[in-house]
């Protein structure tokens, strides 16, 4: 951990040098004390950025995500506001599609997540982490079938993908599935999800 700060402080010394009064420059310092859990610097940070060049869909992006963590502080209500703007700024980041997709669904906006989430696959057919969370909405809409049809495509883009094993794992589980679900939490675990071997513990032994 302590190597880990050394090198971001080295970092964002490389970048100030840089990327001096730059928008840019505002945003790697802002991503930098957000890792240093120096949430409210971050946020003055992403501003600066924004306040330098308005049109900078990244700053709205990380702002976003910034005022999207819990840790941080910050009114959520910020939130979909920059992520709407970011998006509005670069129609095609997919990022923001899939992180917002991801915000709304916490707020019980499953339809609205997979409406993001399909955005953003139009966007790039290729992101498997989209395919995920879009199968974890359909799943939160009753739609099991969409759901597993997603997490397949989202292994069969990534096969490495430990985070999509685990989900379509409890998803088959539900579905009675147990013997297909533990083989997942099995694979899940051998692509370092510590949490499927807790599943396999408590349901496939």
């Amino acid at each position: 951990m302590k190597k880990l700060i050394l090198l971001l402080i080295f970092l964002s010394f490389f970048t100030s040098n840089s990327f001096s009064q730059t928008s840019e420059y505002y945003i790697r310092q802002g991503t930098t004390k957000k890792m240093l859990k120096d949430y409210s610097g971050a946020f003055e940070d992403f501003d600066k950025a924004i306040e330098i060049d308005p049109k900078n869909a990244e700053a709205y992006f990380y702002k976003a995500m910034l005022c999207s963590d819990p840790k941080s502080g910050v009114f959520n209500m910020f939130t979909m506001i920059n992520f709407n703007e970011a998006i509005e700024l670069n129609p095609k980041y997919v990022d923001a599609y899939l992180f917002r997709g991801m915000e709304k669904h916490k707020n019980g906006d499953y339809r609205g997540a997979v409406s993001d989430y399909d955005k953003a696959i139009e966007i790039d057919e290729n992101n498997f982490e989209s395919y995920a969370q879009r199968g974890i909405a359909k799943n939160a809409l009753n739609d099991l079938d969409g759901a597993i049809i997603d997490l397949n495509m989202s292994i069969k883009i990534n096969p490495k993908y430990a985070f999509a094993y685990g989900v379509r794992g409890v998803m088959k589980f539900g579905l009675g599935q147990k013997d297909t679900a533990c083989l997942d939490f099995s694979k899940a675990g051998e692509l370092g999800d510590n949490l499927s071997y807790e599943y396999i513990k408590k349901y496939c032994n």
